[in-house]
């Protein structure tokens, strides 16, 4: 038996594998809330239960976060995960934690076209992969072409300073500022960022916020409640922010590998599922770049749902 997991922010996603006749097959498999634990062990006690030890083979997670020396602690989570600490909690011999987005690159590579959807024709090339998550936090990774195989890199590119390209992204930066000593690509390509340009668009905008959009936000995940509305047209403001927030298909061009040896870019999109073909496709309302005109006629695709990542 083989347990994995993708560890993100929002939720954890846990499962348990068995490879003894074939292919892995899942038996198990549980969503999280990750909040409602003070930690990654409480996590593991609520879905292993009471196994006898040695039951479990071995043992992978992948981690939003840099892991160095088998430790992370977690970007949007008040988590340490220790390969060391997890084999006293889990009945196994071996533990492995990953990046997420490594993980989910692992799991790129066993995706089929039928898996995919397309955000944005070209010709296909072998080269250098780009793979990006935009959920809690704004995830990369890299499938690098060696001449016969992709390896696999991790990256916290998210973090990269957000680089405005027109008068309201200069506007936009300036207010995230007054909230955020630094203002990432993550602090607005993601699920809370989509929050925070929809905060800018209602200061900037002079209009006031429906009483019913105000309901729903407070009942539920702002962010989600925002995309439905300006998805459904029924609200001017929301309407905007998701304009705005097709600064998401700009930063996959701005993140692509060198074009010389690039091949495509696929985004997992969780959570968002339509929401994605939105805010995905490449855009660039501002000047054009010099690798533009290579960056438009690569491919791209999103795979929507969560479970690559565990899967592998």
């Amino acid at each position: 038996m083989i347990l994995a997991g993708d560890i993100g922010g929002t939720k954890t996603v846990l499962a348990l594998f068995d490879g003894r006749a074939g292919p892995l097959m899942p038996v198990r498999e549980a969503t999280l809330a990750s909040r409602q634990y003070a930690r990654f062990e409480d996590v593991l006690q609520t879905f292993l239960g009471d196994r006898a030890p040695g039951a479990i083979a071995a043992a992978c997670f992948g981690v939003a976060g840099p892991v160095v020396d088998g430790r992370v602690v977690t970007t949007n989570l008040p988590w340490q995960l220790d390969e060391a600490a997890l084999l006293l909690t889990i009945p196994t011999t071996r533990v492995r934690l990953l990046n997420d987005l490594e993980a989910t690159a692992h799991g790129v590579l066993g995706l089929g076209p039928e898996s995919l959807y397309t955000l944005q024709p070209g010709r296909s090339r072998t080269g250098n992969i780009a793979v990006i998550a935009a959920g809690t936090g704004l995830g990369e990774a890299l499938l690098v072409w060696d001449g016969s195989h992709h390896l696999v890199t991790a990256s916290e590119g998210g973090h990269a300073d957000f680089g405005p390209r027109s008068e309201i992204e200069v506007d936009l930066l300036q207010f995230l500022r007054k909230d955020h000593v630094h203002v990432s690509y993550e602090r607005v390509v993601s699920g809370p960022g989509l929050r925070d340009i929809y905060r800018f668009v209602r200061a900037t905008s002079g209009l006031t916020e429906p009483a019913w959009l105000t309901e729903r936000m407070a009942t539920g995940d702002p962010s989600a409640a925002i995309a439905a509305a300006g998805l459904g047209s029924e609200d001017v403001n929301a309407m905007r922010a998701l304009e705005i927030w097709r600064l998401r298909g700009r930063w996959h061009r701005a993140e692509d590998p060198p074009p010389a040896r690039r091949r495509s870019l696929r985004g997992v999109v969780p959570q968002q599922g339509p929401h994605g073909r939105v805010a995905g496709r490449h855009s660039n309302p501002g000047r054009p770049g010099v690798t533009d005109g290579f960056a438009g006629r690569s491919p791209g695709g999103a795979r929507f749902d969560e479970e690559v990542a565990a899967a592998e």
